[in-house]
């Protein structure tokens, strides 16, 4: 692809990543001399030439709803078309090129100081609540399409364009090959096929990233793509608090109830998160350390005061006398008493 001229104005450059929905290239806008991002998507081959048009149309009145976002935490789309090469049909969709990082590299495998995940989860229901009014839902939201600009502001990509694209990739796949998503951060609805999905199925996939900057780790980590969904269908998550030690409970709610396997049960909209995760605290909670093992009795602290003070003697009892006995007295005509020899 690499010095492929689409549309006749688009210069593509060097190659910035690829994944499961395509691959985004650095390019130039010939026509206005500015630098872009092209991605480059494989139309859907061997469904024949009237199911390639209707995928080709329906992809470009996505583009033109996503083009219409105006949010500075959506990337800006500005323009959208196919392109007849000889390795077959291509759809391309042509935004902004941000300079900055995405989410997954951010992270690699770390956790979030708590007041970073609150900006930054905040960022995001910010885009979501924009394109969930405007009736567009992204159902591919993940770390990876979640870019930070140079003062850190946090920008998501790729908007409804996932239900309208081919891949061969079996780590964004099901089963059948037709649903379209990544499924570690998938709903129970994505995971069943469900035809219809609204906004709610993105505020879960928002859980499943939010358990990612609080933990390190997916909700349902798996080696299998088959055994991820079947968690997300069928097995309660593990509260974030128990892989990170002092997170308050509040932190637990929110998370849990973002990852209700009932749409219904999950929050409200993007701004009810937005909310809710701003009065949530910064801090963890202190756990106290456990004393060692063969640590002598703990003794109560004595005050320099007490050690000190002089002690106190009781004092001694005094010995009370015995009444003397008072003899009779003695008539005249008793005996002297014999005086005690020395």
């Amino acid at each position: 692809m690499e010095g492929t001229l689409l549309a006749g104005r688009y210069r593509i450059g060097a190659r910035i990543g690829s994944g499961g929905m395509g691959t985004v290239w650095h390019a130039t806008d010939e026509r206005l001399r500015r630098p872009v991002a092209v991605k480059t998507l494989n139309a859907q081959a061997g469904l024949g030439d009237e199911a390639e048009r209707v995928s080709a149309e329906r992809f470009e009145r996505e583009a033109m709803a996503a083009a219409r976002l105006n949010s500075p935490h959506i990337v800006t789309v500005h323009d959208s078309g196919t392109e007849e090469l000889p390795t077959g049909t291509v759809l391309f969709l042509v935004m902004e090129e941000l300079p900055g990082r995405s989410l997954d590299r951010l992270l690699n495998g770390t956790t979030t100081d708590l007041a970073q995940v609150k900006a930054w989860v905040r960022d995001i229901c910010r885009a979501l609540q924009v394109a969930h009014k405007a009736g567009i839902v992204h159902r591919d939201l993940k770390p990876a399409n979640v870019m930070f600009n140079e003062d850190g502001r946090a920008v998501v990509l790729d908007f409804g364009l996932a239900r309208f694209t081919g891949t061969t990739d079996l780590t964004t796949l099901t089963a059948s090959g037709g649903m379209m998503g990544t499924p570690a951060y998938m709903s129970p609805e994505q995971a069943r096929g469900d035809r219809t999905l609204d906004a709610r199925s993105d505020l879960y996939s928002l859980g499943c990233v939010l358990y990612v900057l609080l933990t390190g780790s997916t909700p349902f980590p798996a080696s299998a793509w088959h055994v991820v969904l079947r968690k997300h269908l069928d097995e309660p998550p593990t509260p974030p608090s128990a892989h990170r030690p002092g997170l308050g409970p509040e932190w637990d709610a929110l998370v849990l109830d973002l990852l209700a396997k009932d749409p219904d049960l999950r929050p409200a909209d993007a701004r009810t998160v937005a909310d809710r995760i701003g009065a949530l605290p910064d801090g963890a909670r202190a756990q106290p350390a456990p004393p060692p093992r063969d640590a002598p009795p703990v003794r109560p602290p004595v005050r320099v005061a007490d050690a000190f003070a002089p002690t106190a003697t009781a004092p001694a009892k005094q010995a009370v006398p015995k009444p003397t006995a008072v003899s009779p007295a003695t008539p005249a005509t008793a005996k002297p008493a014999v005086p005690e020899r020395l």
